[in-house]
């Protein structure tokens, strides 16, 4: 039997002006958001994203984490999801977004590998703190 799922449009990081960058600062307002479809009315569905540093799972957030009547019946429409990443206890590095996909009962149905890559850097005035007090 063919199983229905919520189709991705677009995934992106976005800072708190709404652009989107590859490169942030620690601590700055990172979010990640994703906008999918609903084609057919759906129970059970998920979406997964697991935040990671080196391949070690950091973080993972759901869709319904927010809304727990999506687990129940989404209905058809265009939805968006939004996490926002929290930059101010992550370290400096490489850091990838996986996106998994799938309904209750059955397990994921799509898996996303390190679909989005991005880095956090030291801002100046924490790494002129440390030179400083080094001194």
């Amino acid at each position: 039997f063919p199983v229905t799922i919520p189709q991705i449009i677009k995934l992106y990081l976005i800072d708190n002006n709404n652009l989107s960058r590859k490169k942030y600062q620690l601590g700055e307002e990172v979010f990640f958001k994703i906008d999918y479809e609903v084609r057919e009315p759906i129970k059970g569905s998920n979406i997964c994203m697991v935040l990671k540093r080196n391949g070690l799972e950091l973080l993972c957030s759901f869709d319904c984490d927010e809304n727990e009547e999506n687990l129940i019946k989404t209905e058809i429409g265009r939805f968006s999801y939004l996490v926002k990443l929290p930059t101010d206890i992550l370290k400096a590095g490489l850091y990838s977004i996986s996106i998994d996909t799938g309904l209750i009962g059955i397990g994921v149905l799509n898996k996303y590998e390190d679909i989005i890559t991005f880095e956090i850097n030291e801002s100046l005035t924490i790494s002129s703190r440390i030179s400083s007090l080094q001194s």
